[in-house]
C-alpha cells in the first residue's frame, strides 16, 4: 500500500524463500552480511526498473551488473557453509537469476559463458538454451509482441529439456518483467495453470492475474456502486464529469491510517479542480469499520463497505473479474468515466490527477437543431 511495502516487494523475490524455507540459517545470514541486503536490494530496484520499461537498457545497467559484480562472491561464501546447506538451491536459484540479468544486458563474460554451455551439448546446453530463452524475456521489456516472442521461445526449450522448472524460476521472471498485456499475461495463466494447485506457488499466480486483470481494466469505462455507510446507494456514475479517485484501503493495515490521511489530503488540494475521492475498505465486519472511522472523524470522504456481504459491485459490460479484487494499485476514473490504474507511490498518483484534472470532460452529445416553424 505504501512506498515502503512496494519497496518490500522488490525484495521478495529469492531471497525471500530463504526467509520462508530456511530462517535459522537466514537470520545469520542477515545478521552477519548487511551489505548482503543492501545490494540485494539494490539489485531487485534497480533489476524491476531496467526490465520492466519500454526501453530494457533506459536504465543505468552498469549499476546493476556492479552490484551482481559485488553480491556473488557473498552468496558463494555463503553457500560454503555447513549451516547453510538447506538454503543452497534457493542461493543458487538467486545466482542463476543474476546469470540471467547478465546475459539479457549481454555481459561479456555471462554472453561467453552461455555459447561454451550450448556448444557442450546434453543437459548443459538444455539449461543454457532455457537461460538465453529467460534472457530475452527480461530483454523483451513490456513490449508485448517481443514478451509474447520470447515466452514462444521459452515454453520450446522448457519442453525440449524434458526439465520441470520450479514457479520460483517463473516467479522471478514475472516479478522483473510483468506481461506487457491481457493477451500475453493470459497465455502465461494457461500455460503455468498446474502451479495453481502449489501453495507456495500461489503468490505467484495471484501477481500474474493481478497484471493480467489490470491489462484488462485499465484505459476502459468503469463504474462502481454501492452503498455508503450510511446505507445510501452510490455510484460513481453521480460524479460525471470528475476525476473520481479509488482508494482501496485494509482496515488492518499497519500503513492505513497514513494511506487514508494522504489520500485526505489529495482531495482538500484538488477537490476544487473536480477532485472526489471514495473508499471501498475492506474490513472484517461493518462495526469495526465504523469503529475506526469514528476515532479518526478527520478521514471524511464517503466510504463503501466491501465485506462477506459484497455490497461493492462493478457496473460493466466487459469485465470477466472484479478489480478490486486483485488491483492492488489505486484506480482512478478520468472525466470521461475511463479507469486509470495509478502506481500510488511517491509522486506518481499526485501527477497522474493533476494531469486528469486538466483534462476536458466528453463533449457534451450534440442536439438536432429543432425545425423552424412557418
Amino acid at each position: 500500500m505504501s512506498k515502503r511495502l512496494a519497496q518490500f516487494s522488490f525484495c521478495l523475490v529469492l531471497p525471500a524463500l530463504v526467509a520462508m524455507f530456511c530462517r535459522p540459517a537466514w537470520g545469520q545470514l542477515y545478521v552477519q552480511h548487511s551489505e548482503y541486503n543492501d545490494l540485494v536490494m539494490q539489485i531487485n530496484v534497480s533489476g524491476a526498473a531496467i526490465f520492466s520499461s519500454a526501453d530494457p537498457r533506459k536504465a543505468d545497467a552498469a549499476e546493476l551488473l556492479e552490484a551482481i559484480a559485488k553480491v556473488t562472491p557473498l552468496v558463494r561464501a555463503e553457500m560454503d557453509k555447513p549451516r547453510m546447506q538447506a538454503a543452497i538451491p534457493f542461493l543458487s536459484e538467486q545466482l542463476n537469476m543474476y546469470y540471467r540479468f547478465r546475459l539479457a544486458l549481454n555481459e561479456p563474460s555471462a554472453v561467453r559463458e552461455n555459447e561454451a554451455a550450448l556448444a557442450h551439448g546434453g543437459p548443459t546446453a538444455a539449461m543454457a538454451s532455457i537461460n538465453r530463452a529467460a534472457a530475452d524475456w527480461l530483454d523483451a521489456g513490456r513490449n508485448p509482441a517481443a514478451q509474447m516472442a520470447a515466452f514462444d521461445e521459452l515454453r520450446q526449450t522448457v519442453k525440449a529439456s524434458a526439465r520441470n522448472l520450479y514457479y520460483e524460476f517463473w516467479g522471478a521472471l514475472l516479478r522483473f518483467n510483468p506481461p506487457g498485456s491481457q493477451a500475453v499475461g493470459s497465455a502465461m495463466l494457461a500455460y503455468l495453470k498446474p502451479y495453481s494447485t502449489d501453495q507456495q506457488a500461489l503468490p505467484m499466480m495471484y501477481m500474474l492475474y493481478r497484471d493480467t486483470t489490470k491489462q484488462q481494466i485499465n484505459g476502459k469505462p468503469l463504474t462502481i456502486e454501492g452503498k455508503l455507510l450510511s446505507g445510501a446507494p452510490f455510484s460513481t456514475a453521480a460524479w460525471e464529469g470528475k476525476v473520481v479517485l479509488v482508494d482501496r484501503w485494509p482496515l488492518n493495515c499497519p500503513t492505513t491510517l497514513a494511506e487514508l490521511s494522504r489520500m485526505q489530503s489529495l482531495r482538500a488540494k484538488h477537490r476544487a479542480h473536480g477532485l472526489e475521492v471514495i473508499g471501498v475498505a475492506n474490513a472484517p465486519t461493518l462495526s469495526e469499520l465504523n469503529v475506526f472511522l469514528a476515532s479518526h472523524p478527520e478521514i471524511d470522504f464517503p466510504q463503501i463497505y466491501k465485506g462477506p456481504t459484497r455490497d461493492c459491485v462493478i457496473t460493466s459490460a466487459w469485465l470477466t473479474a472484479d478489480p478490486l479484487d486483485v488491483v492492488m494499485d489505486t484506480m482512478v476514473i478520468d472525466r470521461k468515466g475511463i479507469l486509470h490504474c495509478v502506481d500510488q507511490d511517491g509522486d506518481n498518483l499526485e501527477a497522474e490527477i493533476v494531469k486528469l484534472l486538466a483534462e476536458p470532460a466528453a463533449e457534451p452529445v450534440a442536439m438536432a437543431p429543432m425545425p423552424v416553424g412557418k
